[in-house]
């Protein structure tokens, strides 16, 4: 007896082997519509379609591909391509459908990644082409794809990334997710905030967000790709925005401020004359950045406000001076603060100069010859004071020598006296 499948395989299967079988077809319409196929296979095509249509199923397979086709007096497609952050992938051809890499990658694009082809060489009002106005690198052979997302400058796709369809997805998807960037210098606060027409600036007390607000922060970066949302963490760089918008509270560990930065055309006045410059408008942002729905309403308000106004919008406080950041501490200055007082850790832990060789070994030098004489002197006055304890022990031993002759020379006499005396005893 033959074992029968598990149902869930035998689903899985069938519903592969219609995919497999719709992408064929689609194929082969393309193929059809260029041109590429004989008479009987253009028939036995169009046998298909009557069938699928008499069935009332094969439309959604046949017109399921959601490519756009672009051309250069759209005007306001071509700016939703380039300049509202949203993600596109946009192949540039001149002819009127996909390409068969297109169509097979299509189904395994992120959800949001929109998908276009698009002259890229026909000539734009402006006078130029996409390729040059953008400046965009042509591949020497093949297909030219790229992706615009996040209000940044198109990639280009490189040859070995259009093998295959897999390939191709997997690069659109990455270059296709939203961004928070933090700004860590003077240089990156100027591109990634200053530079840009809308900036959401979000002010942390620390290096680290709570798990909320990052969550809340990146589904804004997500739905809000007109503006780019950049971090600045207020314990390191110190904000300077003039006195006009001084009222701005302070984040703290649980509550990050938001503000929203609009550049705005302005007049200044140079050598007489009246010429274009570029001021900042500031917005305070109120709703707490935690609360992902009350964030999101609010910020999509002020960008639309700040969208539709030419100048500084409603709610919007021009500011008399650019936006500006500085270190609190330099870096070299809080690492010497960090480092303990003894110098021995410092001279074992980095390479000395030739210099600072010779003078070390000078000091050390001199160090030696001082210890040197040092000893010295001990040593002559260790030998000074033997030489005076010697002499006097040498009167000491003389003044002995001298009352002990003295005594002998006393005692010597005695005896005389007393043989006189004896003598004189007997003759009488």
């Amino acid at each position: 007896r033959r074992r029968m499948a598990p149902p869930k395989r035998v689903a899985a299967a069938r519903a592969a082997s219609r995919r497999a079988k719709g992408g064929e077809l689609e194929q082969g319409i393309m193929k059809a519509l260029r041109g590429e196929l004989s008479i009987a296979q253009k028939c036995g095509i169009a046998a298909l379609l009557v069938a699928a249509a008499a069935a009332g199923v094969g439309y959604s397979i046949v017109f399921g591909s959601k490519v756009q086709r672009l051309t250069i007096d759209d005007s306001a497609a071509l700016k939703s391509v380039f300049f509202s952050g949203e993600p596109w992938l946009v192949e540039c051809t001149g002819a009127r459908s996909p390409s068969e890499l297109f169509i097979e990658a299509e189904p395994k694009l992120v959800k949001g990644l929109r998908t276009a082809t698009l002259d890229c060489d026909a000539t734009l009002p402006s006078g130029k082409s996409t390729v040059d106005r953008f400046k965009l690198t042509k591949p020497s052979s093949g297909a030219m794809f790229f992706v615009s997302a996040n209000l940044d400058r198109p990639v280009v796709a490189t040859k070995d990334l259009l093998s295959s369809a897999d390939r191709l997805a997997k690069w659109a998807n990455g270059l296709s997710k939203p961004k928070v960037h933090t700004a860590n210098s003077e240089a990156t606060f100027e591109q990634h905030c200053l530079k840009r027409k809308l900036c959401t600036l979000v002010l942390t007390a620390g290096s680290r967000q709570s798990s909320a607000e990052r969550s809340s922060l990146y589904a804004l970066a997500a739905a809000l790709r007109a503006t780019r949302i950049v971090t600045l963490d207020v314990s390191k760089w110190r904000l300077s925005m003039g006195a006009s918008f001084a009222h701005v509270p302070p984040p703290s560990g649980q509550q990050s401020t938001v503000v929203l930065l609009k550049q705005v055309d302005s007049t200044a006045v140079k050598g007489g004359g009246a010429a274009a410059a570029k001021s900042v408008a500031a917005m305070l942002v109120k709703a707490p950045l935690v609360d992902e729905k009350a964030s999101l309403e609010a910020l999509q308000a002020a960008i639309d406000a700040a969208e539709g106004a030419e100048g500084a919008a409603a709610g919007f406080t021009p500011l008399e001076e650019r936006p500006s950041i500085g270190l609190i501490a330099p870096p070299e200055e809080k690492r010497q603060r960090q480092q303990p007082a003894s110098r021995e850790p410092e001279d074992t832990s980095r390479t000395l100069t030739d210099s600072e060789l010779r003078a070390l070994r000078a000091e050390r030098e001199a160090q030696r010859e001082q210890l040197e004489k040092e000893r010295e002197q001990q040593r002559r006055a260790q030998m000074a004071e033997e030489e005076q304890e010697a002499g006097n022990i040498v009167e000491d031993m003389a003044g002995d020598e001298l009352g002990a002759l003295e005594e002998d020379e006393d005692e010597d006499d005695a005896p005389a006296e007393e043989e006189e005396d004896d003598v004189e005893a007997l003759e009488m």
